[in-house]
Formats: structure tokens, sequence, C-alpha cells
């Protein structure tokens, strides 16, 4: 049986699930994604935090795999 996940892992999750739906949700309806809309705000923000708590759940794992150098990737790509 996995181990339970802690409070930051909880969190980690539900922004991440939000933010893939309002990403695709955008790309769905517009083809884009809008950073000066809320919906954009919002998903450039639960995306960058789902990155920040995957890199600091390492601590967790012991080790890095193949998400942490995915994380470190797309938080490049949020940057302006």
């Amino acid at each position: 049986m996995p181990p339970p996940l802690s409070t930051l892992g909880v969190f980690h999750t539900f922004a991440t699930v939000i933010a893939i739906y309002l990403g695709v949700e955008a790309l769905l309806t517009t083809g884009y994604i809008d950073l000066k809309s809320r919906n954009g705000k919002a998903y450039w923000l639960l995306t960058a935090f789902g990155c920040v708590s995957t890199i600091w759940l390492v601590a967790r794992t012991g080790s890095y795999g193949p998400g942490h150098v995915l994380a470190v990737i797309i938080l490049a790509l949020l940057l302006p």
C-alpha cells in the first residue's frame, strides 16, 4: 500500500489537476492560453506552484526522476 499523501502532496495534486483543466479549457475554447485573463493567471500560478512543489517533494522521495526534470523545464518555460 502506498504511503498516504502529505498535506503538501494533497495541495500539489489539487493545484495541478485544476491547472490542467484550465489549460485544456483555454486551448479548446480559444486555441491559446491568455495570461491576461483570470483563468490564464490562475493557470500560470497553479502550474508554477505544481512545479515548485514537485521539486520540493524530492525530499520525500529521496531522488530526482523524470517528473522533477520536467518540472524544471516547465518552470523555465513559464518565465517571461
